[in-house]
Formats: C-alpha cells, sequence, structure tokens
C-alpha cells in the first residue's frame, strides 16, 4: 500500500509473530501430551503386510525420536487381532485334520485307504484356495472359517467312495472275480448320484448364508463362498482322484472283512430300524414333537447381529456436559480419566484423541472426544469383566457422559446408524423443546429395562452465544454492506488468511487476525472498525449486539428435526429381547402429539436380516426338496 508516495508495511499497522492457530483438537498419550497418528491402509491391500510395513518404518524412527524424548506406543495394532484368529483357526484345522485321520483309520482299518480319504482335504483346500484368488478373495478369518467348518464334508465324498470300492472289493473276491479295475470302475459309478444330490443338499442350505446381504453377508458371505466352493472340490476329488488312487493303491489285505466295529453298527442300526418299522406311528409323532419343540425353542434363543468380537481393544466415547468446554479443559478432565484407567493391570495403553484434526475424518467440536484403551496380551480378566471394570471407572467422573464399547462394534453402528451406540431410538418433529422433553421421558421409561448399558441422549444443550442483529438502513447510510460487516467480524475472530510463506521447506498460513487479549473480550465487538475504500464506522453504531441462548448443532432427518434416545446392550442379555422390552415400554408412553419414534442400529438391522434368512431359508428347502 502507498500513501504519499511512500509505501506502508504490514509491520507497521499489525503486530507480525509466529504463532499457533486456533485450535481444534488435541491428544494425549498414557496421560501425557502426544502425538496421535492414525495409520489406514489401501482399499484391498492387506492388513498384516501394510502393518508390516509401517513397524519397519517405525524401527528405523525409534532411535532419532528417543534421542529428542519421544516414545511410540501402538494404541491401536488390528494385525494382532487377525494374527490371534489366524493362529486359533490353523490350530482348529490342525486338531480337527488329525482327528478326521484318527477316525479314519479306526473304521477302515486301513492306512492305505485312511490316506486315501484323508487326501480329499489338502487336495479340496488347494483347489478352494485357487478360486477363491479368482474371485478376488484373500486367507482371511473368515474364509479359513470356512475351511475350518468344511473339514468333515471334504472328506465325506471319498469315505463314501472308498468304503463302496472295498465292499465290492470284498464281494467280488468271495465270487472269485479278480478283475479290480473292472470292480472299481462299477463301485465308483454306482454312487455317483448319491454324492452329487448330497453335495447339492449341503450347498443348498448354505445359500441363505452366501446372499445374506447387509453387514452379516459382508461378514459370513466369505465364509460360505469358502465352503461351497470346498464342498464342490471335493466332490470332483472324490469322483475323480479317489477311484484313481484306488486302483494304484488298494490291493491284498485291503479287501479282507469288514471290521468287527462296523459289524456291530450295523447290528444296532438294524435292530433300531426294527423297531422303527414296528413302531412308526409312534416314530413319527416322536419325531414331529422334536421338531414342533425346536421351533417353540427358537424364539428364546439368544440373537445378535454378528458375533461379538474381542479385540483386546475399547473405545471410549466422551462428551462433556458443557458443550463449547475449551480444549484445555477437555485435556485436563482426559488426563484424570487416562490415569485412573491406568491403574487397572490390563490395561497396557491409553490414547486420548480431542476434537478434530484438519484432515481427519471425524467433525468432532473440541467437547467431544475418544479414548482408545489397548489390553495387555495376557490378563486373569475376560474381556467382558475389562469392559465392566472400565465403566465403574467411567462412572467416577459425572462431568461427563461416556460409552465404551469395542472398535468393531464402534465403527459397525457408526455406519448403521451414524451413532456410536449399538441402539438409537430416533424422536422426529418440529418442535425441539417437545422432542427434549419426551427424549428425557424415554430415557426415564427404559432405564430399568434389564441389558440396557451406557444409555444417554446426545442432545445438543443450549450454550451461551452473542446475537449480531445488523442495522441494514445504517449501513446503506455510510455506504456499507452486511458483507463488508460480517467479514470484518470474521477476520477480527476467526482470521482469514490472505497468503502463504515460507520457512524452508515448510508453508505458513499468512492469517489476519485479531491478538487474544482483544479477541477474547466480547465487549470489544462494539469498537470493531467497519470500513471500505470510502469510509470508516464502528460496527456498534450499525449493528445491535446482545448476548443469549443458542445451539451447537440441530439434527435433521426426513425434513424434521431429530432428537436421539441411544444405549447399547449388556453382554449377559440378548439385543433382541433388550429392544424388544425398550419398544414395549414406549408404546405405553403418551408421547406428545406431532413426535414420531423410529428405531434404527443393530437390532433394527439384526431383524431385517432374520426376515431376509428366513425368506432364503424356505427357497433352499425348496430346491433340497427338489434335488431329493
Amino acid at each position: 500500500v502507498m500513501q504519499d508516495n511512500m509505501p506502508i508495511t504490514i509491520g507497521q499497522v499489525a503486530k507480525v509473530t509466529i504463532g499457533p492457530a486456533v485450535p481444534i483438537g488435541d491428544a494425549t498419550i498414557m496421560g501425557k501430551p502426544g502425538v496421535l497418528v492414525t495409520v489406514s491402509s489401501q482399499f484391498g491391500a492387506n492388513t498384516l503386510k501394510a502393518t508390516e510395513a509401517v513397524e519397519s518404518a517405525l524401527v528405523s524412527l525409534r532411535p532419532a525420536l528417543a534421542q529428542r524424548g519421544i516414545d511410540v506406543i501402538l494404541l491401536h495394532r488390528p494385525a494382532s487381532f487377525i494374527e490371534r484368529a489366524l493362529g486359533n483357526l490353523e490350530h482348529a484345522l490342525a486338531l480337527g485334520s488329525a482327528l478326521i485321520l484318527a477316525v479314519l483309520y479306526a473304521f477302515l482299518r486301513s492306512w492305505k485307504a485312511a490316506l486315501i480319504s484323508f487326501l480329499a482335504i489338502p487336495l479340496s483346500l488347494l483347489a478352494a484356495i485357487v478360486v477363491l484368488s479368482e474371485f478376488g478373495q484373500t486367507l482371511n478369518t473368515m474364509t479359513l472359517g470356512g475351511f475350518a467348518l468344511a473339514l468333515g464334508v471334504l472328506v465325506d465324498d471319498a469315505i463314501i467312495d472308498i468304503e463302496n470300492i472295498m465292499r465290492r472289493l470284498r464281494l467280488a473276491k468271495a465270487e472269485g472275480r479278480h478283475n479290480d479295475l473292472e470292480t472299481i470302475e462299477d463301485a465308483s459309478i454306482e454312487i455317483r448320484g448319491s454324492m452329487l444330490y448330497g453335495t447339492l443338499a449341503v450347498i443348498f442350505f448354505f445359500l441363505p448364508i452366501l446372499f445374506a446381504g447387509g453387514v452379516q453377508g459382508r461378514f459370513i458371505g466369505p465364509m460360505a463362498l469358502t465352503f461351497i466352493i470346498a464342498v464342490i472340490a471335493s466332490m470332483v476329488v472324490a469322483l475323480t482322484v479317489t477311484p484313481a488312487l484306488c486302483a494304484l493303491l488298494l490291493k491284498g489285505d485291503e479287501t479282507k472283512e469288514t471290521p468287527r466295529i462296523l459289524d456291530q453298527m450295523k447290528d444296532v442300526q438294524s435292530w433300531c430300524m426294527e423297531v422303527v418299522r414296528a413302531h412308526w406311528g409312534l416314530t413319527v409323532a416322536a419325531l414331529a414333537a422334536a421338531a414342533a419343540a425346536s421351533i417353540a425353542v427358537a424364539p428364546f434363543l439368544r440373537s445378535e447381529l454378528i458375533p461379538q468380537f474381542r479385540e483386546g481393544h475399547f473405545v471410549i466415547q466422551m462428551a462433556t456436559a458443557a458443550q463449547g468446554t475449551s480444549v484445555g479443559d477437555v485435556v485436563a478432565t482426559g488426563i484424570r480419566v487416562s490415569n485412573e484407567l491406568l491403574k487397572l493391570p490390563f490395561i497396557r495403553a491409553v490414547g486420548h484423541q480431542i476434537g478434530r484434526a484438519e484432515a481427519g475424518e471425524d467433525t468432532w467440536s473440541p467437547d467431544k472426544s475418544e479414548f482408545h484403551v489397548e489390553l495387555t496380551d495376557e490378563h486373569e480378566e475376560t474381556e467382558t469383566e475389562a469392559q465392566e471394570k472400565i465403566r465403574e471407572i467411567l462412572e467416577k467422573f459425572p462431568e461427563v457422559r461416556t460409552e465404551a464399547m469395542t472398535f468393531l462394534g464402534d465403527r459397525i453402528s457408526e455406519s448403521l446408524s451414524g451413532e456410536t451406540a449399538q441402539m438409537v431410538i430416533n424422536l422426529s418433529g418440529t418442535n425441539l423443546e417437545t422432542l427434549e422433553s419426551a427424549a428425557e421421558d424415554v430415557q426415564a421409561a427404559i432405564a430399568p429395562v434389564k441389558g440396557v448399558d451406557d444409555l444417554r441422549v446426545p442432545r445438543a444443550v443450549k450454550v451461551p452465544t452473542i446475537a449480531l442483529k445488523l442495522d441494514h438502513a445504517a449501513l446503506a447510510n455510510y455506504g456499507l454492506t452486511a458483507q463488508d460487516a460480517l467479514e470484518t467480524v470474521q477476520t477480527a475472530f476467526a482470521g482469514t488468511t490472505i497468503g502463504q510463506s515460507y520457512i524452508g521447506a515448510q508453508t505458513v498460513d499468512v492469517v489476519v487476525i485479531l491478538p487474544p487479549e482483544k479477541r477474547n473480550r466480547v465487549e470489544q465487538l462494539s469498537n470493531l472498525l467497519i470500513s471500505n475504500a470510502k469510509t470508516r464506522v464502528l460496527l456498534g453504531n450499525v449493528a445491535s449486539i446482545t448476548m443469549t441462548d443458542g445451539r451447537s448443532n440441530i439434527q435433521h432427518e426426513g425434513a424434521q428435526r431429530r432428537v436421539n434416545v441411544n444405549f447399547n446392550g449388556s453382554d449377559d442379555r440378548s439385543l433382541r429381547d433388550t429392544v424388544a422390552d425398550v419398544k414395549m415400554r414406549i408404546d405405553t408412553l403418551k408421547l406428545p402429539a406431532g413426535v414420531y419414534v423410529s428405531y434404527a442400529g443393530q437390532a433394527e438391522e439384526e431383524r431385517a436380516g432374520q426376515i431376509r434368512l428366513a425368506l432364503l431359508t424356505v427357497l433352499s428347502i425348496a430346491l433340497v426338496v427338489i434335488v431329493l
């Protein structure tokens, strides 16, 4: 800017300093100041490989960071849960395979026959892995779970084939025929139809799981796909490889008499069949009664959307009672909570995320925060007991609202309803005061229900607000516009970026803003100078400034305002039963006119999934009947 042919610099009209931006978030680690770094793998990336790469990079950074007194603490490592789950499944696969091999030998009494039958397992699994890779699937927890489920079925077709072949070889030997190849071919062809129909029946019963859809389908669909592919592969192996191996290996001793244990079991079966034949009416009645009892018991069984995964990690959502609480106050409260949590022997690490980062995925205000609590690898308490003890610690801080849940539970609930809780009761209408009063009535009504945990109403309370009402006539008299006034207020109190400077390779924004001692004094707002190229005037001369109450946010859905009542289910009761009791209590309430109730969350997703599964089950039964 030039005045009287002399340049005027920014330093002559303003104080230029390097200072921090207005804080919108912060973090503490283990109750001390820290930086919380979130690393996300790309979509489709292998979590284990990505984790190994990140940890390798951290190893190289640790010495340099340690010299500066900086400790690196892993707060959440999803790869640990995956590795533990895969290890358990691999152990189950190995143990199951060993048991199957032992049973095969016990009943076939031939190592060659047992080995031929057992070979169907690795061959089927390898074939299934090849097919899965073509479908873009990986060897993960759910696909390995499908393999574990399929173990007994994989060997079934091969056993049927080899048992019939051995029986036919015995009969041919007894009749004096010695053309083993022809006998093996005839025996294998003889049971191909039964083998195909049986395999199709098993596949049809897994179709409802494969096409479940929704959250359940995303979780258990790969398991069903793996099972079906493996079973089809086992049938192909039984029809091709098993007869060929029998032709090569089964000779001599393999055609000896049937093992005694099988003869004894056949005698027992024959006796049972005679009893059934003699009392067929009573048998049908007993079967019908058993089926009716099973159907009657089904509604009382515990149900849940997906299994409760125990990852050794909890997420604690925390919100202060007073919205608008400063970052510093939330940090101070979080340090107290962290120190109390760290006193529990089964907790390894605690991190506290306050507010949001500039490029973070969360859009929280500073009064909302989240704890990440990592458990030790070895601890005496079950994770359910650990969760209850964490909740007991949180009850010591009545000034904040909290809820504790697993990491996956937190993310799934957010995906289903936008809230972190498992169950969300939506109250919709036009009047916020009426909705909030109705929410309090709902909260009081469902609080005694067994199984309701972390009950809360995450509403936006009124907070002190500065109301600025512009006098448009006065602005026009001074030749000013509303934009002139509002842009000046924004620059003074929120700051306006007017350019960028550079310190080495670092880019630094140049921001115009009032100094803190003036920015934090509300009474000076009326003395703010509003100007344009022609005139200048005090804000108090063109606007009325008053203190009032305002809301930090107002939720909307379906063109109506909305207030939520949220809660989580306890581990000792089915979420479905808890929600049924909650709905019953809400139905008895006399809510104000214009207030509408709807439900969202895991329970509603579970109910929709059950209806979908019921229809698919009816279809699968019809297909099985057609095959039979």
